[in-house]
């Protein structure tokens, strides 16, 4: 699934396709992270039995506690049951928070 950020149109046709050489992952150099870097990952699964449903909120380097297109993800989900976290109204499975990661934080 795709989430556009600007006005356009993106086209894919099945000549883009290459088969095999797909164990390959590109990234912008300017949002590498270094070894060191500080980070707190919080995990929260939920199943019924016959779904499942995983949300992450994690303290990082980089990230605010407001809209971080680079770390911040939208739920994009059609499963009987969901789980996000709630930030400006909106869902998200994956939420970017500022360190330093706060025992006494509340999200709702």
């Amino acid at each position: 699934m795709v989430q556009m950020i600007a006005d356009g149109t993106l086209n894919f046709k099945n000549y883009m396709r290459i088969s095999g050489y797909n164990n390959n992952f590109f990234r912008l150099a300017n949002h590498s992270i270094s070894e060191e870097s500080e980070n707190h990952r919080i995990w929260l699964n939920m199943t019924n039995g016959t779904s499942f449903r995983q949300a992450l909120i994690g303290y990082v380097d980089g990230a605010t506690n407001e809209d971080d297109r680079s770390y911040d993800g939208m739920t994009l989900s059609n499963s009987k049951i969901d789980l996000y976290s709630m930030l400006n109204k909106k869902e998200l499975n994956i939420q970017g928070r500022a360190l330093p990661l706060m025992k006494m934080t509340l999200l709702i």
